[in-house]
């Protein structure tokens, strides 16, 4: 009996989590106070944040309507409840978000070739202005993308050789508190050219890359006038500015779940559900930032013990403006290269680019049907 129940779907409680407590005992008194107390720290209140959070707080309520869902064959039906589809706020909706994006890049985008991520901080001096500013991310990605794809022609002499890169702009670390803005990224080791032939690197001086990303974000900051030349000068005088590009190992093209992986973890939520717990009587939140032993001491980190109101309040800032796309394709993988691609792959095949016909897309909606149930198992 116990074999047969493991393919059972048992619909998630929203309002069993911590979390959702958390929310809902507290976000009316957050957006009442706000501005008095949390304003100076984190920035105005966007209006973003309340649509955000009552549709998070309705998301996966049957009152708030449904979908009945029945199959054809055996006439089974039950009731699907509509979700919010928030990202980096919502912990349901996030997960079924970095799924979907792994199965997508890893089957459709991500060419037979190794990876390596890179992972791209800034100092704590300069992630103010981030805050504030949240238009400045992106150019945070262009300029890394910018100094990555020049390392890589340098090797390859091909000047319209470019990489396939994918760059996860994260506003969050290992403690959600803070406001951390930094890059994760999953780039090929080479350049493809337009031919699609690809010009293999097999090592790149991160601390070289370093100083060329440092030098054109600071290029960017100036000519926009949110940083002065004597900031420039004080952060080059520091022994350890604050800036690192790290490069992990390469991932090979054999290794499909690996590439999975980390491609999941560049998505990966501000915070992790387990991790929290809520207190609503002493109206406090314990979070434990990590559940293995920390690297700096070799012990384990204490959990973090805060007022509820105040760590809401530094959740909510990692929540994404309206049409803030965070989650950026360059070189190889940018949406102009991808539908060059395919021109190019119908004409060697004397293939027509005209819609499909009413056959071609049954069969495409039932491949859909498949994929969905495929990400509800890994979900």
């Amino acid at each position: 009996m116990e074999a047969i129940l493991q393919g059972v779907y048992h619909p998630r409680d929203p309002k069993a989590s911590d979390f959702y407590a958390c929310v809902e005992d507290n976000f009316e008194e957050l957006e009442r106070i706000y501005d008095e107390k949390y304003q100076k720290q984190h920035g105005f209140w966007r209006p973003v944040i309340h649509d955000v959070i009552c549709k998070y707080l309705d998301c996966g309520d049957l009152h708030q309507g449904f979908a009945r869902v029945r199959c054809p064959t055996c006439r089974l039906e039950f009731l699907l409840p509509y979700s919010c589809k928030g990202r980096y706020f919502c912990p349901s909706c996030h997960q079924k978000r970095v799924v979907a994006f792994a199965e997508r890049v890893e089957t459709e985008l991500l060419e037979e070739v190794p990876h390596s991520q890179y992972v791209v901080t800034i100092p704590k001096m300069l992630r103010i202005y981030f805050k504030y500013d949240r238009k400045l991310l992106g150019l945070l990605s262009q300029r890394f993308y910018e100094t990555l794809a020049e390392f890589f022609r340098e090797v390859t002499k091909d000047p319209d050789a470019v990489p396939g890169v994918i760059v996860s702009i994260q506003t969050y670390g290992r403690d959600p508190v803070l406001f951390h803005p930094h890059l994760h990224c999953l780039a090929s080791d080479g350049c493809f050219s337009r031919d699609g032939r690809f010009h293999p690197v097999s090592w790149v001086d991160t601390e070289k890359m370093m100083r060329l990303f440092r030098h054109r974000l600071f290029q960017t900051l100036l000519a926009k006038e949110i940083i002065t030349t004597s900031i420039v000068d004080l952060l080059l005088s520091w022994q350890h500015p604050g800036f690192s590009v790290f490069r992990g190992e390469p991932v090979q093209p054999r290794a499909p779940a690996a590439r999975e992986r980390l491609l999941r973890y560049l998505l990966h939520p501000a915070f992790a559900m387990e991790r929290l717990h809520y207190d609503p009587a002493a109206g406090t939140i314990t979070y434990n930032p990590a559940t293995q032993a920390c690297h700096r001491h070799g012990q384990p980190d204490s959990p973090a013990l805060s007022p509820a109101l105040d760590w809401l309040a530094a959740i909510v800032t990692h929540i994404p403006n309206k049409g803030q796309q965070l989650l950026r394709y360059y070189g190889h993988y940018s949406n102009v290269r991808q539908a060059q691609k395919k021109r190019l792959g119908a004409t060697a095949q004397g293939l027509e680019t005209t819609p499909q016909g009413p056959g071609q897309d049954d069969e495409f909606r039932k491949q859909c049907r498949r994929n969905w149930a495929r990400l509800l198992k890994k979900i």
